[in-house]
């Protein structure tokens, strides 16, 4: 953003233009696993897991092996969006330092723990796995989705589809699936 000019001190008199196919194909975010930190200053730094980005405490800096990646500062208006973005729902999430041996599948911004039973039968242990931080994997497994998230059973056994409510997952009968919306 322009307001990212002068505090993150970019030299303007170095822009390099590009035809137009080439800045499509340019990616709106760094790959997964890179570490950023807000290019204006600062001590906080950030992995980005699918395009958010989840703060690295103290705790895990080293623990993780986040202190010998490389670290690349980032505008920081485009850090403040990401900042603010949840973990796509569907990606499988695990404690990057090895404390928590548990894997979670994210949904709507919930960490959600997968049973040993679950992780072969309902296919998560195909899906790619994606180390986040430690702290910030308890704040997240801490979480409910939110209301209005309709949910179903994984594994296919249940067919039902369920809305949650404060917690709470709530039956949806077939009348209401359409007439209702859930089925968007």
């Amino acid at each position: 953003a322009g307001s990212d000019v002068t505090p993150d001190k970019y030299d303007l008199s170095k822009i390099v233009l590009i035809d137009d196919q080439a800045f499509r194909s340019l990616a709106s975010a760094p790959p997964t696993g890179t570490v950023v930190h807000d290019q204006a200053g600062g001590n906080a730094r950030y992995v980005i897991i699918d395009g958010a980005a989840l703060q690295i405490g103290a705790a895990d800096w080293t623990a993780g092996g986040y202190n010998i990646r490389p670290d690349m500062g980032v505008p920081t208006a485009w850090l403040q969006g990401a900042v603010q973005r949840k973990v796509a729902t569907g990606i499988v999430v695990m404690d990057q330092s090895g404390k928590d041996p548990s894997r979670y599948v994210m949904v709507d911004g919930a960490a959600l723990h997968i049973s040993a039973a679950e992780w072969t039968a309902d296919g998560y242990n195909e899906q790619m796995l994606m180390g986040v931080p430690g702290e910030w994997l308890k704040g997240a497994a801490a979480k409910a989705p939110g209301n209005g998230t309709v949910i179903m059973n994984q594994s296919g056994t249940d067919n039902n589809r369920y809305v949650l409510v404060n917690g709470t997952a709530l039956h949806i009968s077939a009348a209401e699936w359409t007439a209702n919306g859930y089925d968007q």
